[in-house]
Order: C-alpha cells, then structure tokens, then sequence
C-alpha cells in the first residue's frame, strides 16, 4: 500500500461515516463553490502527496474559517433585519445562528 493510500483511505472514511453526522457543510463550499476542505484535501494528496498537501492544509483551513465567520456574519445581519423588536434591539447573534455551514476546524487558531 503507497504512503497516501491510508490518508486517501481514512478522508474517503471521513466523508461516508462521520461529515454527514456533523449536521453542517463546509463553509469554503458553501461560501465560494467549488469542492468541501475534505474534497481538497483528497485531491491534493492524490496529486502531489500527503506531505506536500499537509503543509498546504492549514492555508486552506484559514480560508475556510474566514467563509464560516463570513457566512454567520451575513445569516446575523439578514435575520437582524427583518427580526428587530420594537424597541430596536437585534433578537439574535453570533451564539444563535444554527451551524447549517461550519468551518471544518473552527476550534483551531488559524
């Protein structure tokens, strides 16, 4: 088996058993097309190998977190607009907006 057979192997894992579970999509998707951060990762290991993709990854996921605070900063202010009380004040914020397009390693500081 070739040294990127087994991160080929555990993506394609990835993407059948556990990213439906999660219960959102990729932001980068989402916010710009094209294929999700799983998708990327794949191909690029497939077309310059893991080692060289792992150093072009947290790039990628930097992009991808930007997308997510892009697209919950878009969701805050539409729903804002139309869902202002009386008094003016906005009834939702970041904490609220459902996770329907998340980053895929939020929780990273990149």
């Amino acid at each position: 088996m070739a040294m990127d057979s087994l991160p080929v192997y555990a993506i394609n894992l990835y993407q059948r058993k556990i990213s439906p579970l999660k219960g959102y999509r990729c932001a980068h998707h989402a916010m710009h097309g094209g294929v999700s951060c799983s998708e990327w990762m794949k191909q690029k290991t497939i077309e310059i190998g893991f080692i060289k993709a792992l150093f072009l990854m947290k790039s990628r996921f930097y992009e991808c977190k930007l997308a997510s605070d892009e697209y919950r900063n878009i969701v805050v202010s539409e729903s804002n607009k139309s869902e202002e009380d009386d008094s003016g004040d906005s009834k939702l914020d970041k904490e609220d907006v459902k996770d329907t397009v998340g980053c895929c390693l939020a929780g990273f500081p990149w």
